[in-house]
């Protein structure tokens, strides 16, 4: 049974169950008329096995903006050569990735290689917040000298 169960995991995992448009993607920032300093470009994250994450990426901290981003899922349509999101459709082209949103809208963005962009999925909570600092030893020390 447990070489059954092994052989199907192996089977799954060499077959390729990522898809083309895993990793992150960044709006291409050389298309059309230069962006104004207000405006921010895309940013995509396609995580496995099917989730999608989005956001307004920071030129300055060279990172996605953390209040921005939004996740949805994806599915692959037409043997794995679209991916749709809600409105956004989604192919590759030669090395860009095109996402047409609505309908008319078209958007080219590059692959992002090295370090994430993308802040993590999960926040950690804070479990305790010290509002004041501990005792110093002479501290400690007058207190005892005071009793």
């Amino acid at each position: 049974m447990k070489r059954a169960v092994l052989i199907v995991c192996v089977c799954l995992f060499s077959s390729g169950c990522a898809s083309k448009f895993t990793g992150e993607w960044l709006e291409r920032d050389d298309d059309g008329p230069p962006l104004i300093s207000s405006e921010r470009r895309m940013a995509i994250k396609f995580d496995l096995p099917s989730t999608i994450r989005y956001g307004a990426y920071l030129n300055c901290a060279n990172a996605v903006d953390d209040e921005s981003m939004q996740s949805d899922q994806y599915v692959l349509l037409q043997n794995d050569q679209v991916a749709e999101s809600g409105a956004i459709t989604m192919r590759i082209e030669g090395d860009d990735l095109i996402a047409c949103i609505g309908g008319d809208v078209v958007k080219r963005f590059q692959r992002v290689h090295g370090k994430s962009i993308f802040p993590p999925p999960f926040k950690i909570p804070e479990l305790a917040r010290v509002t004041h600092s501990a005792p110093t030893f002479d501290d400690i020390v007058l207190l005892a000298s005071a009793q």
